[in-house]
């Protein structure tokens, strides 16, 4: 029982919380609470419709774009969160008398809330950090940014400061982003400085450059405008942009200005089909790219996506080897000035075929580190980037494919190898920008979740670079050493935690920021 109101003589409201995934569940009889009951038969858990607030003990029905009752109403978060920027000093006297799971330390990985980052006791001044995060690279984007620059995570997701749950299952494409910039909108007047807004999801980065006229006033944003961004998302400019520029990609036919019939009969196959809004063609086909193998699949995959209002591009596929994957990721300032720039390359990914990264390593390459940043500048772009490339296997050429506008799941390995991206979109954003230094090769970064049964499935495609025992040992241990993973850390064992609990429980309640 968390929670307890007389609404009557005798007769009270109760609130339970349910500790398989932290919700809270309101009744005045057995029958109130029968549906939540019911969920521990199916192993399913339930969505409460009602909350009672921690503060005043008011029933209410505040919730988030995803739908989750918060822990607080509206009204006592912004009271709460006024408070505790008032009384700076006393709040960080609070949290050090705090239990360690709630300390600022821990809630650094709590990866699925949206937190408020602050100073240490020398920076107690400097604006605050709100991130909206996802596990994996969401939570490293502030965690690890805070123990190398002096910011830390104030978790608003507990009792002291209310809570604003944006990061669980919240799908802000529905209203472009209007519920999530109404509750930023709301909750601004409440911060004595402009904080630093980082999403770290591309719904999140499109939602709130959508809103910039309106949040800006509130919060500083360490990212591009919104048109910049649909530019640099859109293959169509992207690819247009490179060949300009003389950046190698793969051969590509553009579908703007030419039949696809024309086209269709041009390309070889097996091709790739493109979509220049990746997000709008996911939620239409499950999907991030359509391989087509013959002519009238070409034209049906074209038909199918022009029915849904979306445009595409031929690409021709290329064969790559194993490690032949790399990422150029970067931070550049609104003038175009690149902060700090990292290299690197994904070893393997989970699933094997269409997966995401469950390990990489830090290796510079300058001339693909050259031809990243030269794009971004001449589409406009400025923020924090991941630029993918592949090496060609019959030519050995590094062939530019896609640019993400945001942090990615392995941004935590180029802030290991001392370029921390976060900190550099951070101290820009303030008003103090500085410049990284080079970055140290040989780190490698994995998630264990997903690296786990790529290697039980013997599925590895560079073994030579598999995670030793020694590795696994230090890492686990939280001795110093160049392996670093997307959740675990000893100081802060709760994120691993809520992995280990997703993946008991069918994976209740996680998403991966990829």
């Amino acid at each position: 029982m968390v929670g307890l109101k007389p609404i009557a003589e005798d007769d009270y409201v109760l609130a339970i919380e349910d500790v398989r995934d932290g919700r809270g569940h309101v009744g005045r009889t057995p029958k109130d609470l029968e549906p939540w009951l019911k969920s521990f038969k199916t192993g399913e858990c339930f969505q409460s419709a009602f909350g009672l607030c921690g503060r005043c003990i008011a029933i209410h029905g505040d919730r988030g774009v995803d739908g989750e009752v918060f822990g607080h109403c509206v009204q006592c978060q912004g009271e709460l969160v006024e408070v505790a920027l008032e009384l700076q000093v006393g709040l960080l006297q609070l949290l050090d008398r705090l239990p360690r799971r709630l300390r600022p330390e821990a809630a650094v990985g709590r990866l699925q809330q949206l937190g408020l980052g602050r100073a240490r006791h020398e920076r107690l001044a400097e604006p605050l950090q709100v991130a909206l995060a996802h596990p994996a690279g969401g939570g490293q984007l502030v965690g690890v940014a805070g123990d190398a620059g002096g910011r830390q995570l104030v978790d608003v997701g507990e009792d002291q400061l209310g809570e604003l749950r944006h990061g669980r299952r919240g799908q802000p494409e529905v209203d472009g982003g209007a519920a999530l910039a109404e509750h930023l909108a709301a909750l601004g007047p409440s911060f004595a400085d402009r904080p630093v807004l980082s999403p770290t999801n591309d719904d999140w980065v499109l939602a709130l450059a959508r809103h910039r006229d309106r949040l800006e006033v509130h919060y500083r944003f360490p990212f591009a405008a919104y048109d910049v961004v649909q530019r640099a998302l859109s293959k169509t400019a992207l690819y247009r942009a490179c060949e300009q520029l003389g950046v190698a990609i793969p051969r590509s036919w553009y579908l703007d200005d030419r039949p696809a019939e024309e086209v269709a009969a041009e390309v070889p196959y097996p091709c790739v089909l493109k979509p220049d809004d990746s997000r709008g063609f996911y939620n239409a086909f499950r999907a991030t790219v359509f391989v087509v193998k013959d002519r009238g699949e070409f034209l049906r995959r074209h038909a199918d996506a022009a029915a849904a209002g979306l445009s595409l591009v031929a690409q021709e596929w290329v064969d790559t080897e194993p490690g032949g994957f790399w990422s150029v990721a970067s931070y550049l300032s609104p003038d175009g000035t690149s902060r700090g720039v990292f290299t690197g390359r994904k070893l393997e990914q989970w699933p094997p075929d269409f997966g995401t990264s469950c390990l990489a390593d830090a290796r510079w390459d300058g001339a693909i580190a050259d031809a990243g940043v030269r794009v971004l500048q001449a589409l406009g772009y400025s923020g924090i980037s991941e630029i993918e490339f592949v090496q060609d296997a019959a030519t050995g050429q590094s062939l530019l494919l896609d640019v993400n506008t945001r942090a990615w799941k392995w941004v935590g390995l180029p802030i290991a190898a001392g370029v921390d991206l976060p900190l550099l979109a951070y101290q820009d954003a303030i008003g103090q920008p500085q410049d990284s230094g080079p970055q140290r090769d040989g780190v490698r970064w994995t998630f264990l979740r997903d690296y786990l049964p790529l290697v039980r499935a013997g599925a590895a495609t560079v073994p030579e670079e598999q995670v030793t025992k020694a590795e696994w040992t230090a890492l686990l241990a939280g001795r110093p050493c160049d392996l670093v993973d997307a959740v675990h850390d000893p100081d802060d064992p709760e994120p691993a935690y809520d992995v280990l609990w997703s993946e008991l429980t069918g994976g209740l309640g996680y998403r991966c920021a990829c």
